[in-house]
């Protein structure tokens, strides 16, 4: 063999292994059809790849490597002399499907990690059936990652693996997509999750700021039906953006040229302007951006859980900080006080669609109807939002954005852009009837409180048995937020001497939570479909 077939070899070895985990994990069981139906897709691609990295070198050799006839025999041929000159054009294809196996090989590894027990596996199903009712015909995998973080990945997979396997189409027989991407739905998503709050149901909820994600994208790659020109939504703003900043980035970047004493007689003033202007304009844009898409997605997040999406946020806002500056260090991530101001607002009706009068102003969240709750939990709870409300009312963020030339210049132009796009969107979601009004939240929640203080799962209001009103997922996880913000005491206990412990009970305590609420989101589940089929 010469160095090109030895390479060719390996890929093959390496594609044959592959594709070999690929068979073993759908020998597993999955907890979607989604994640069953990419792993089937992934072990397609395994085999594509290996045929395409020996036809790619078939051509040049003499030796028959592959044949349909089954009544031949085929004929070993003999090794040429050792060469290390190779053809490059070969070479390159080949690097090519190496690096696209290269990059097989994580994507297999997330789908080895989502087996049931790594997964809240009874919120899935009903995790699905949100996306079915929000963004019709499209699919997402709930998947393990181990960054501390929700994320979605915001590529459709099978747009993906049809750029990434179509150079190598004049290299197999067969239509790619209509073979190896037969199976796999599109559009198709993977939203991770931190495997370490797996069976944290208080933070789940943060899923609904990833459905926005999905929602914001869909809006922003929209493009103009009616024009010539295929300029995306976000295209389209982010121009107008710039044409908007650039007075005043120029003239902050001529002052900053200014201060370090560089005339602009200089040889290097033109090239350092221009580089600086383009610099601190594409940082503006991403700053732009990223206020922009997050912001969104958190009104998206509130809209469909409720308080519970706004609890769950500032739990991971506590970790980051209030007030950090959008940089590139932080991403350009706004400020964690500007993007719960924003929450507040939502669950306040102060943003939502204007065609839509919701919600009417004597059906708020906050404060909790007394004739509903115990007095002793709304005090907590209503304390609790208050101390929230009353952070937003700090304009300590603002005051950080405004100071930074980049920010105080996209601030307005991106609060009204959030304004508007969340107005589209929250139109949608009005329209479904998928957004959590206080009405219905509130009515079903009292009995699920109890339900958890009992030690019995929160799935449906069963007191009578005529008349069971079953909980939705926005109901199940406010019901474990107001549960846990209702607890008296428990986290110390005071030894002899007066020195005080950390109670371990408290930890039995959360876990119990937990379980018992994973365990309604699959009781609610079942009851639902049994109602559904009684029904027919």
């Amino acid at each position: 063999m010469d160095i090109t077939e030895q390479y060719v070899l390996e890929i093959v070895s390496r594609t044959r292994s592959m594709a070999d985990r690929c068979e073993r994990l759908n020998a597993r069981s999955h907890v979607s059809a989604a994640s069953r139906l990419l792993t089937i897709t992934y072990c397609n691609v395994c085999h594509i790849l290996a045929k395409a990295a020996v036809n790619i070198i078939r051509e040049s050799r003499t030796a028959i490597l592959d044949t349909d006839d089954a009544g031949g025999e085929l004929e070993p041929v003999e090794d040429a002399a050792p060469r290390l000159d190779i053809n490059k054009e070969e070479f390159d294809l080949l690097r090519q499907v190496d690096l696209l196996l290269q990059k097989l090989g994580p994507r297999v590894q997330i789908l080895e990690n989502s087996i049931p027990e790594d997964l809240p596996w009874s919120l899935v199903p009903k995790f699905q059936k949100v996306v079915d009712a929000l963004i019709p015909k499209t699919t997402v995998v709930l998947c393990p990652h181990w960054d501390y973080s929700y994320a979605v990945h915001l590529v459709d997979i099978y747009d993906a693996l049809t750029t990434e396997l179509g150079e190598f189409q004049d290299y197999v027989e067969e239509l790619i997509q209509d073979t190896v991407l037969k199976n796999l739905p599109r559009p198709f998503f993977l939203i991770y999750f931190p495997p370490l709050e797996r069976k944290n149901i208080l933070l789940h909820s943060l899923l609904g700021h990833e459905l926005g994600h999905i929602l914001v994208h869909n809006i922003l790659s929209q493009t103009d039906p009616e024009s010539d020109e295929k300029e995306t939504d976000v295209e389209k703003r982010k121009t107008n953006l710039v044409s908007l900043i650039l007075p005043v980035v120029r003239e902050g970047v001529k002052d900053d040229l200014r201060a370090k004493a560089i005339p602009d007689d200089n040889l290097f003033y033109g090239p350092l302007l221009t580089d600086s202007i383009a610099q601190e304009t594409h940082s503006a844009v991403l700053m732009w951006e990223r206020m922009v898409v997050e912001c969104v997605s958190d009104i998206v997040g509130v809209t469909l859980f409720g308080p519970a999406a706004l609890f769950a946020s500032l739990y991971v806002a506590l970790q980051d900080g209030l007030d950090r500056f959008p940089s590139e260090g932080t991403q350009y991530y706004p400020p964690w006080r500007y993007r719960i101001r924003w929450m507040v607002r939502t669950l306040e009706g102060k943003v939502k669609p204007r065609m839509q009068d919701l919600p009417p102003l004597d059906k708020i969240f906050f404060p909790l109807p007394i004739r509903l709750f115990d007095p002793g939990l709304e005090k907590k709870i209503n304390q609790y939002y208050e101390a929230i409300r009353a952070a937003t009312l700090e304009e300590v963020d603002i005051e950080v954005l405004k100071r930074n030339r980049l920010s105080a210049a996209i601030l307005d132009h991106a609060e009204k852009t959030i304004e508007e796009i969340a107005d589209t969107i929250l139109s949608t979601i009005v329209e479904k009837d998928l957004h959590c009004a206080p009405d219905r939240l509130y009515t079903l929640l009292p009995e699920l409180i109890a339900r958890l203080d009992h030690r019995i799962p929160p799935n449906a209001d069963e007191r009578v048995a005529d008349d069971i009103k079953i909980a939705s997922l926005a109901q199940i996880m406010n019901a474990a937020w107001f549960h846990k913000l209702s607890w008296q005491g428990g986290f110390w206990l005071r030894a002899v001497g007066g020195e005080y412990l950390f109670d371990e009970k408290i930890l039995q305590k959360r876990d119990r939570m937990n379980n018992l609420t994973l365990k309604a989101v699959e009781f609610s589940e079942i009851q639902r479909e049994f109602h559904r089929r009684m029904d027919r």
